[in-house]
């Protein structure tokens, strides 16, 4: 029931009865039990078999309330020529429209592609038609969506990423870590406080428990997991490339990652060379390159 009118009842049925009031009286405040605060009844006419029900007014036509961007999001690409925002494939002519840079101008369209003249954003604003604008998601080259920079992590800190997959990461310390006014305001700070000299044998030990447990969660996954693990694994071990524990196998000119290339450490489904086993090793290579020991000897090698 409406005060501002009758409301629309299709069709209803009332149970019982002899426990409910027909006509509020106006001294209480809990109305729940009377049958006219509830429903719209009227009172004022009689209803007889001969009446007919009257169709009312149509649907009223309303301004659209949302209109949506021609694009559902950006992806992310920083390469040697500069920073880009690219739009998904799209399946035929598409709209015209202008991404908003940081400064408040339309960012230069080349090829196809947004230059993008600032650090990764998380989202974007995107104008067309004059007079229409949206915000637009922008897909990170890791693959997460309007995510924030991951910021550093030891290398004995990686482990709580991973064991609870497929589960997604502790969202609370993620939260944490991206807040921006935790982090310092100095960036050489931030090194400061992963850089702090570690003893070899603690770095080799942590490292090398690192790719058992690693080792042994995978060779446990089913295939379906399979690409969703890759991705969780690349982006999990970037965390550590600019950590003091990586830095100290760069001294020691050791891959640590070397084990996890053995095929006796990944399913059974990798070991042919199709897509799942392409993906895992662009994977590795990815954080080889990261963490600067690709060429490095392996583990267990003669120097």
């Amino acid at each position: 029931m409406s005060k501002a009118g009758p409301g629309n009842l299709e069709a209803g049925v009332l149970l019982r009865t002899n426990t409910l009031k027909w006509k509020s009286d106006g001294r209480r405040k809990d109305y729940s039990d009377v049958v006219n605060y509830m429903l719209p009844f009227q009172w004022d006419c009689e209803l007889t078999p001969e009446d007919t029900l009257a169709a009312g007014e149509g649907m009223e036509c309303r301004d659209s309330v949302f209109t949506a961007p021609p694009i559902p999001f950006l992806y992310w690409a920083e390469a040697d020529d500069g920073r880009w925002l690219s739009p998904p494939a799209a399946p035929g002519p598409s709209q015209a429209y202008a991404v908003i840079g940081e400064e408040g101008r339309d960012c230069d369209r080349i090829g196809g592609r947004f230059r993008w003249l600032a650090a990764q954003p998380r989202q974007v604003t995107v104008q067309w038609d004059g007079r229409n604008e949206a915000i637009v998601p922008v897909i990170g080259q890791d693959g997460r969506v309007a995510g924030a920079p991951l910021q550093p992590r030891r290398i004995d800190e990686l482990w709580v990423d991973l064991e609870g997959f497929p589960e997604p990461p502790n969202a609370d310390e993620d939260d944490e870590d991206d807040d921006p006014d935790d982090q310092p305001a100095d960036k050489s700070a931030l090194w400061r406080q992963t850089a702090q000299p570690v003893s070899s044998t603690t770095v080799i030990r942590s490292t090398m428990d690192l790719m058992e447990k690693i080792a042994s969660r995978q060779m446990r996954l089913n295939q379906n997991d399979w690409t969703a693990w890759c991705v969780r694994l690349e982006q999990t071990l970037l965390r550590a490339a600019k950590t003091a524990e990586v830095a100290e196998f760069q001294g020691l000119k050791v891959n640590p990652l070397s084990p996890l290339r053995d095929p006796a450490f990944r399913p059974a489904f990798v070991q042919a060379n199709g897509p799942d086993s392409a993906l895992y090793e662009a994977a590795l290579s990815s954080i080889e390159l990261a963490w600067n020991i690709v060429g490095l000897r392996h583990v267990g090698a003669k120097s």
